[in-house]
């Protein structure tokens, strides 16, 4: 507007100009113990730099597609090689915490040990949509008639209680969240194996590229100062 002595000002509140960085991330994600653990991280991680975060939550390509376009400024949590496949992202290199990709079911025999392990067998495998890990290499190890998607971790173990896989494989805090309800009480379920362990991290549309580094730097700062774990334990409250 103009003011009375001819010059012009601002009418931009103060909640107008604060500076919000929205993160995507899947839905199945968000909905989950670990995106209880990502939003407290994140939170603060961002408040230190000056930042709001807003989190939110869409069927997992969707979500990349908003992030390599730079309509919301990155991903939240995603595998460490993430970027390979997306060169508009950089990848914050501090992890958050390390995800454990492993194998349920109801028989106590079998046993798994990392992904070359299941071309020696005849299981039939279970795994969850918009996972990229399980999405990109299950099909590289066994033909699409040894496969099943599910769209969620408790359909994915209700098929190996119905006997329509042998397997489910998934992030390992994902299926421990779900046995833990009543629904699974009734029905013991073993760990068959552990696939794989790697780091998860966040990553940033390019327009961030600066920013990218600073982030890394305050994560270190928290996992040093004890938050990391602190937030996993409110997040499982």
């Amino acid at each position: 507007m103009i003011s009375a002595n001819g010059l012009y000002t601002s009418t931009v509140s103060c909640a107008e100009t604060k500076k919000i960085i929205t993160l995507s991330g899947s839905i199945g994600t968000k909905n989950s113990f670990y995106g209880k653990w990502l939003t407290l991280i994140y939170t603060e991680a961002f408040k230190r730099l000056g930042y709001t975060l807003k989190y939110n939550g869409y069927p997992a390509k969707r979500s990349s597609q908003l992030s390599d376009q730079g309509i919301v400024d990155g991903e939240i949590h995603r595998v460490a090689d993430y970027a390979n496949k997306h060169p508009n992202l950089i990848r914050v290199e501090e992890p958050h915490f390390a995800i454990y990709f492993s194998a349920y079911g109801i028989d106590p025999n079998i046993k798994l040990d990392g992904w070359g392990s299941l071309k020696n067998n005849n299981y039939r495998i279970g795994y969850r949509r918009g996972v990229k890990r399980t999405e990109s290499v299950l099909p590289t190890l066994l033909p699409p008639a040894r496969l099943m998607i599910s769209e969620s971790s408790k359909q994915g173990l209700e098929q190996v209680a119905a006997g329509r896989t042998q397997v489910f494989i998934d992030v390992q805090q994902n299926i421990t969240f779900q046995l833990n309800k009543s629904q699974f009480q009734n029905v013991t379920f073993y760990r068959a194996g552990i696939m794989e362990k790697t780091p998860a991290h966040a990553f940033l549309h390019k327009k961030h590229k600066t920013l990218a580094p600073k982030l890394s730097v305050v994560l270190k700062k928290m996992r040093q100062e004890g938050l990391i774990e602190e937030y996993k334990a409110k997040a499982e409250r």
